[in-house]
């Protein structure tokens, strides 16, 4: 039990830490930006498979429905605004 209680204090006090020392000068904000880019242009492919495939796989699912009620206009206005809603629904599924 204690080394339980032990634990979370490291951890509160590392968390203090690093809140305090994000707001400590000085701010080495070119590697920021630097980092920022590089991690970036790295996870582009895999951001763009990613909604390619949830694009195609979300129209496959709609498109059958909204042609059998005439509505095929519909679907790219439909595919945009119901995206935001599967992304945060996958999101809260985590848990």
């Amino acid at each position: 039990m204690m080394k339980s209680f032990e634990t979370i204090g490291s951890g509160a006090l590392f968390a203090l830490r690093v809140i305090t020392d994000a707001f400590r000068a000085p701010f080495e904000l070119f590697y920021v930006y630097l980092e920022v880019a590089d991690q970036g242009w790295r996870s582009l492919p895999l951001i763009l498979s990613s909604g390619l495939a949830l694009g195609l796989v979300m129209t496959l699912h709609t498109r059958t429905q909204l042609i059998k009620f005439g509505a095929s206009a519909w679907i790219p206005a439909i595919q945009s605004l119901s995206l935001p809603s599967k992304l945060a629904g996958m999101e809260l599924d985590k848990d």
